[in-house]
């Protein structure tokens, strides 16, 4: 905010707030450095960025010559740019001042010496015979020309990546296909293995999955990308039973039938003692099923019944563990929380992190 207030941004300052735009801003300078782009190289980008612009004569009318709206707004998008590189380029100051660095920086600064500095690039590049790269899809721009710059000192690297374009779980982190073609493109003699021997789902999932996501046109399956590679996979485990979906109209109708299919599965009997680890509000108000899902007739058809360690809820996002946990707390549903819950963003946890800063710098005037 200190750096918003020296440099006197016009095009990235909102009208009624001056540090509206700061989220943004941050998250911006982020997307820059996962693809390794230093403060000079981002002023170089939006240069040739605008001089592109200007020489369009797509982005004038035909006939008269005068400037289109499409113009005009690239010329916008163009200055907020530029103001960006500024921020930029202080904040990296700002950070270098301090002896600090963001997450990002530790990719960046890797690459920067061994882009800069020839001997130390060799002396690594001797030190290391043969790269493996996993997880290669999750890779950013920034961790490409690292394994790029390492193996271009052989003709023929004994480079080895293993990845899956269809798991590319990362792309707010830079991730993208891009990479896994580029590949392709810098070295020669590259070689696909495809592993179609499936040992995890039946084969019902594979082939359900398989039908979505063939609609997505960023695939290395994509014959414009020349790779030549057939994804259809088959399981070792036949069969399997049928994937169905349900819609809803609204997030309480959803949370109604995730605690009602959970008592289908596992009967209307009140859940025995929380076993040790496990969560559960015993003083919460309790749920009461519906007479439908307690109906003989339903019933009738849930021997054998589910244990609750036998029933998972998977979510996209992290910040909807908290709904579906309030949802089985109520039901006096147990259950175990696995996977990635931010404890940072716990407001106790946060608390004692800006106390402990504090105490650290005291007389840190961003504090």
């Amino acid at each position: 905010r200190g750096l918003i207030d020296t440099l006197g941004l016009v095009h990235l300052h909102s009208f009624n707030e001056t540090y509206f735009y700061v989220g943004s801003i941050l998250s911006r300078i982020q997307d820059i450095k996962k693809e390794g782009v230093t403060p000079a190289g981002f002023d170089q980008l939006v240069a040739k960025w605008e001089e592109e612009v200007e020489n369009d004569p797509e982005l004038r009318n035909k006939r008269t010559g005068e400037e289109t709206e499409k113009l005009r707004k690239a010329r916008k998008d163009i200055e907020k740019n530029k103001e960006l590189a500024k921020l930029y380029r202080a904040y990296q100051k700002y950070l270098s001042d301090k002896g600090r660095y963001d997450y990002e920086d530790m990719i960046v600064m890797v690459l920067e010496r061994l882009a800069s500095d020839p001997e130390f690039l060799l002396e690594v590049q001797e030190r290391f015979m043969h790269f493996l790269v996993d997880e290669y899809q999750d890779t950013n721009g920034a961790q490409n020309r690292i394994v790029h710059l390492l193996a271009s000192h052989f003709e023929n690297p004994n480079l080895f990546a293993v990845g899956d374009d269809d798991q590319s779980i990362y792309r707010f982190q830079g991730a993208n296909l891009a990479n896994m073609l580029l590949m392709r493109e810098t070295f020669s003699n590259v070689s696909s293995v495809v592993l179609k021997n499936n040992y995890r789902s039946t084969q019902t999932i594979l082939d359900a999955a398989g039908s979505v996501i063939s609609h997505n046109q960023e695939r290395i399956t994509n014959p414009e990308y020349g790779f030549d590679v057939d994804k259809r996979f088959t399981s070792v485990k036949p069969g399997g039973a049928k994937v169905t979906t349900y819609g809803f109209s609204n997030g309480a109708i959803e949370d109604f039938f995730l605690v009602e299919k959970i008592r289908e599965f596992t009967g209307p009997a009140d859940p025995p003692p929380l076993p040790r680890g496990v969560r559960g509000d015993s003083s919460a108000t309790d749920y009461r099923p519906s007479p439908i899902a307690s109906s003989p007739e339903l019933t009738a058809h849930r021997s054998p019944l589910t244990a609750y360690s036998d029933i998972a809820i998977i979510y996209r996002n992290n910040r909807d563990a908290l709904q579906v946990m309030n949802v089985l707390d109520k039901a006096k549903i147990p259950y175990v929380l696995q996977g990635g819950f931010d404890v940072l963003s716990d407001p106790f946890i946060a608390n004692c992190i800006d106390i402990l800063q504090t105490i650290a710098s005291p007389f840190d005037a961003e504090r």
